[in-house]
């Protein structure tokens, strides 16, 4: 789930720079602003990707022409024995309480996540008179510590069969160093340094968060399961970037901001801690 997840990192060390020289690059051809060639040229990539999965991915076991006989029935009997004791259908699974917790643990941790993820670019573009490209740079390097700190906390947690602090505790280290990244504003490289263990922290709960869902769903039940914890993300996509905005407005800072993402991951690590130990196991 760690190298999965790995994705979202790399996307933003290559984005980040990417989007800053588009930006600088093209501002003012044809008329259009320098964000609105990166929306057009970073959106094109996911289009064409769309087009390509929809012709490749398959709905079933069966449907997967690289799998030979003996391979499917292998599939069908490790993911039967994993099935075990699991809720295997959506409305009974609601009744669900961890389901909730998963669902509340989401919206928390990604009004944190996605208010950083959309407002450090101008948190660190503040530190100093930066072009776009420069920002660019330095927003990638938090998330190239996160890839590594995320690989590692997996791994960690595999070996000594823990997962329950190793889901929670980055999270809580996320909002400390957060709260750190405001206390040392007036140095942006003490500054940053804490933003980079915020988001390295933040980074590691995401991929054993994501780990859970199938723990105690399957069949339609971990789809609709799965995408109802990507409503609580969702929904959290618009309050956190929108409250981070309207707190600058007032304040005419981030600091008010900043220190709201940080509350919110610390509270998002208590349903965390709540989810029942059998579900926390390392089988």
């Amino acid at each position: 789930m760690s190298l999965l997840f790995l994705a979202m990192p790399l996307g933003v060390i290559v984005g980040g720079p990417l989007s800053g020289w588009i930006m600088d690059a093209t501002h003012g051809r044809y008329g259009l602003h320098g964000w609105q060639w990166m929306f057009l040229l970073e959106g094109l990539p996911a289009v064409v990707l769309g087009i390509v999965l929809k012709s490749v991915i398959v709905d079933g076991i069966e449907d997967a022409k690289w799998l030979s006989a003996p391979e499917i029935t292998i599939i069908r009997a490790e993911l039967a024995k994993e099935s075990i004791g699991k809720k295997a259908n959506l409305l009974p699974a609601l009744k669900e309480p961890t389901l909730w917790l998963l669902i509340a643990t989401s919206f928390l941790y990604n009004i944190g996540n996605y208010g950083l993820v959309f407002w450090m670019p101008t948190m660190i573009k503040a530190f100093g008179s930066l072009t776009n490209s420069q920002t660019g740079l330095i927003s990638a390097i938090p998330y190239l510590v996160a890839a590594t700190a995320m690989v590692l906390n997996a791994q960690h947690s595999v070996r000594t069969g823990e997962r329950r602090w190793h889901t929670a505790v980055p999270v809580f280290i996320g909002g400390v160093a957060l709260l750190g990244s405001v206390a040392t504003y007036a140095l942006p490289v003490a500054s940053i340094a804490c933003l980079t263990v915020g988001v390295a922290g933040i980074m590691s709960t995401l991929a054993m968060f994501w780990s859970l869902p199938s723990r105690i769903l399957t069949g339609s039940a971990a789809a609709g399961g799965a995408g109802l914890v990507n409503v609580g993300a969702s929904v959290a996509g618009f309050v956190g970037p929108s409250t981070m905005g309207l707190l600058k407005q007032i304040t005419g800072n981030t600091a008010a901001g900043v220190g709201l993402l940080a509350l919110t991951l610390f509270v998002a690590g208590l349903p965390i801690l709540a989810i029942p130990r059998r579900y926390m196991s390392a089988g």
